[in-house]
């Protein structure tokens, strides 16, 4: 990192106390990414409004009591960002805080922010007197805000009465949502709301469910009531949850644990004990509350009772492997694919690869080895089987594309006998014009060298902007014009730019005729509508004969400008791309054959899927005469038929 760059931010931050990161990436020259590093060598502090996209240095503010500062309505904070400094501030507080208490605090509302941050749980909140209180996500804290909310006297505790009315509610009703046990309540005659009873179970942290957690609490109010009478069946519980009484959270955690940690008859044992220990109905407590199987229990229990432990024969147990079952098939499936097999063509793996399907072995093995559907495995086993046996399916190859049409030759023909023509008589250009792949902007790497040292970020993520260019190339005066554009390459484009280049062509060159070399591509195309109109309008326009000469399918590598292109990504690959900026410098001071380049950029905006109907174009067909037997790959427009017999027609 550079000294002159930590010294001159501090400097910037002298005459204004805040700055958006891409504002002092701009006055830099610097990518955001090394602006952050600078700050993060400095010490800063970010906004926790607009986003986060202020930032100051650490020696700036001047914290107020609560650790935060405003500037220009800009707020930081001490705490962190703006979810931290939320959670600072409920953390701190005894009994929560409201919506509007944050508010006030904070100098702003952060509705939208709690909303967010109750959905991933990083605060709670609790209904009371018609508005909710956030509280800590810490469970001691929060346990003591709600506790100071009580004895506040905002929502009391239900008395021991109401409360096991309540709880029982709930066990009887597992299903039932809580605004739908509250309504049972209210028609039992119980004095409560949705409000009271939503704080009494989270107060017990019970708002799951949780049976265990619920029996735990049913047992702590009864026993203010009762002394030790079996209160489960006075109030007509299930048997299986009067017997759930006799575990409690400490005993079931260390029974699971031990379960876990024990194998084979040390874990029967352990069973045993516990069952035998529980009394009548233990088995039936422990399937529900361990998930232990009852065949395993009673078996445990007779090891018990008789002092004979079982031995586990677990290598002896499931079906044995279909290569010991029939040990003469792995030789038979080496017999049927091992002829045709063939190595490795890389080299690189020692493994064979074969033609054969695995439903090809299968029947195979069958009508050759004799073998019986009912003897041999599925086709998935068979797989597995051909996998350990080092023989491995190759992979198809995907089909090649189309490489040549029966049109190519004649096309090439045409072509270069029209260059050659072209580059001979006077008054006839010839332009070369194509567009270039997307160019991502940003601190990529475009795998070039540099004597720099420059160095790309480790992952291509989502560009700052990705630019488009589209050319021209002299071929007889290599020359070439970049017109580089953020939005869409499309006819309407490519026409405006030879628009703009034709008033330098008519100064230097006064020519009667152009000849363009194209790819047709999609947007450039003799079928593509717009095109052809926009060629025509322009050569009425400016009293010009046009002739569009384009390659054959799959070698547009053989249009003169991707030789430009090639240079240029050979002139800027061992560069970092961070700007557009910079991307037009780099492309301006690339030469071609020691001729340098005119560079532009166009800012206009262009539409794509523009179309003329059948009938419109009728009319711009009647104006263009297309060459017979190629009709899509060579197109003249005469306008000056003074000019219009040059000897084209000789080639082929």
């Amino acid at each position: 990192m550079k000294r002159e760059n930590l010294e001159i931010l501090p400097e910037l931050f002298k005459r204004s106390k805040c700055w958006k990161i891409d504002e002092l990436s701009r006055y830099l020259n610097y990518s955001v990414i090394s602006v952050r590093l600078i700050l993060k060598k400095l010490g800063y502090y970010r906004s926790i409004t607009c986003n986060g996209k202020w930032y100051t240095l650490q020696y700036i503010p001047d914290f107020d009591m609560k650790g935060l500062w405003i500037h220009n309505e800009i707020v930081f904070s001490q705490h962190g960002n703006l979810n931290e400094t939320i959670s600072h501030f409920i953390n701190k507080s005894n009994h929560g805080l409201t919506a509007g208490e944050i508010a006030a605090t904070m100098s702003f509302p952060c509705n939208v922010t709690l909303n967010k941050m109750i959905k991933s749980n990083q605060i709670y909140r609790i209904p009371a007197r018609g508005h909710y209180i956030y509280l800590s996500k810490g469970e001691d804290i929060r346990q003591n805000q709600i506790d100071m909310i009580y004895k506040s006297g905002h929502s009391p505790l239900p008395s021991a009465n109401d409360a096991i009315s309540i709880l029982v509610a709930i066990i009887k009703n597992p299903k039932d949502k809580i605004d739908e046990l509250v309504k049972k309540l209210i028609t039992a005659g119980l004095n409560c709301n949705l409000e009271s009873v939503t704080l009494f179970l989270r107060y017990h942290d019970i708002e799951k469910k949780n049976n265990t957690q619920i029996n735990n609490v049913l047992l702590f109010y009864i026993e203010k009531l009762t002394d030790g009478v079996p209160v489960a069946r006075i109030l007509g519980l299930p048997n299986d949850i009067q017997n759930s009484f006799r575990l409690n959270v400490g005993i079931k955690c260390a029974l699971n644990y031990a379960g876990k940690q024990l194998k084979g008859v040390e874990r029967r044992r352990l069973m045993a004990k516990t069952v035998l220990s529980l009394g009548e109905g233990g088995q039936r407590l422990a399937e529900k509350e361990f998930n232990w199987n009852r065949g395993t229990i009673r078996k445990g229990i007779h090891e018990f009772e008789s002092g004979i432990s079982c031995i586990d024969y677990y290598s002896g147990r499931g079906r044995k492997m279909t290569v010991k079952k029939l040990p003469a098939l792995s030789d038979d499936i080496t017999d049927i694919v091992k002829p045709g097999t063939q190595a490795d063509p890389t080299f690189k793996t020692t493994r064979i690869y074969t033609p054969l399907t695995t439903c090809e072995v299968y029947k195979r093995l069958i009508e050759e080895k004799g073998y019986s559907e009912k003897q041999l495995p599925c086709v998935r086993t068979l797989s597995s089987i051909l996998n350990n046996l080092n023989f491995h399916p190759q992979t198809v190859a995907k089909t090649k594309p189309l490489k040549k049409i029966k049109e190519t030759d004649n096309i090439f023909q045409v072509v270069h006998h029209i260059n050659r023509i072209t580059d001979k008589i006077d008054g006839v250009l010839r332009l070369s014009a194509d567009a270039k792949a997307k160019i991502d902007i940003g601190p990529f790497s475009r795998k070039g060298k540099s004597r720099q040292g420059e160095k790309g970020v480790d992952h291509d993520f989502a560009p700052e902007h990705i630019l488009k260019l589209f050319g021209f190339f002299l071929p007889q005066s290599n020359q070439s014009y970049f017109y580089f554009h953020e939005g869409n390459i499309t006819a309407d484009f490519m026409v405006d730019c030879l628009a703009d280049l034709w008033p330098t062509l008519k100064l230097i060159y006064n020519p009667h005729t152009l000849v363009l070399n194209l790819d047709n591509g999609p947007e450039n195309s003799s079928k593509r509508t717009q095109f052809i109109k926009r060629i025509v309008d322009f050569a009425y326009k400016n009293h010009v004969n046009i002739k569009l000469a384009y390659y054959p399918p799959y070698h547009s590598k053989y249009n003169p400008i991707e030789r430009v292109w090639g240079v240029l990504e050979q002139h800027w690959n061992g560069e970092i791309l961070y700007s557009i900026k910079k991307t037009l410098g780099l492309a301006r001071t690339m030469t071609y054959n020691s001729v340098n380049l005119e560079v532009k950029l166009i800012e206009d905006e262009y539409l794509k899927g523009i179309t003329l109907t059948k009938k419109e174009m009728a009319f711009y067909e009647e104006k263009i005469c297309r060459r017979e037997g190629l009709e899509k790959w060579f197109v003249d427009v005469v306008v000056r038929y003074d000019y219009a017999y040059i000897p084209w027609a000789l080639a082929g």
